[in-house]
């Protein structure tokens, strides 16, 4: 019987398996755990202390969320602003920066003013609605370049996800520090 020890890695790969450059990692372990002969282990101490352990997904039961079980995934066209900003501004303060500053690249990136842009907040509209009628999208923001969430901003191929993503990386720069002029690329 082979024995497969898992690390945190392995596992934190196999929890995670909606991430692109996991995939790899967690086929090869569905690999090897679909044999009959092999066994996973999760460490405890050592190995010969470890409890032999099979992930949820190959037992009778449900898998939880984390587990890699199924839960609805709303694209980021869909998202609401209303509830988005206000997680994008507590970025912000929580490194000192404040609401009229993530105002103001907001207003930058979509050509919104701050009241055209609190309007679309109260009005609850979604990603989608925000940037399609956003009265002049900042051409300068193919400039913005770097990874969220682990992507590539200029290889996003949906303009909404994209600019929802320019979005979130200018608010990125504002809470590491950075100096106005430069996250408005002037």
């Amino acid at each position: 019987m082979t024995r497969v020890v898992l690390d945190t890695n392995i596992v934190l790969d196999y929890l995670s398996a909606t991430r692109p450059r996991h995939l790899d990692a967690v086929d090869l372990l569905e690999c090897l755990l679909s044999s009959e002969d092999t066994v996973a282990v999760v460490p405890a101490g050592s190995v010969e202390d470890a409890p032999c352990h099979r992930p949820a997904r190959y037992t009778e039961r449900t898998p939880t969320t984390r587990e890699g079980g199924t839960m609805p995934r709303t694209p980021i066209a869909k998202m609401s602003l209303a509830k988005v900003y206000p997680l994008l501004v507590q970025k912000a303060e929580r490194k000192g920066r404040t609401r009229e500053e993530v105002d103001e690249v907001t207003c930058w990136l979509t050509g919104y003013d701050v009241t055209g842009l609190e309007r679309q907040i109260a009005a609850g509209v979604d990603y989608e609605t925000f940037f399609s009628e956003a009265p002049a999208l900042n051409p300068n923001r193919a400039l913005i370049t770097g990874k969220v969430c682990g992507v590539d901003v200029a290889a996003i191929a949906d303009p909404v996800e994209q600019n929802a993503r320019y979005l979130d990386k200018l608010v990125d720069e504002l809470a590491r520090g950075r100096a106005m002029e430069k996250i408005l690329r002037s």
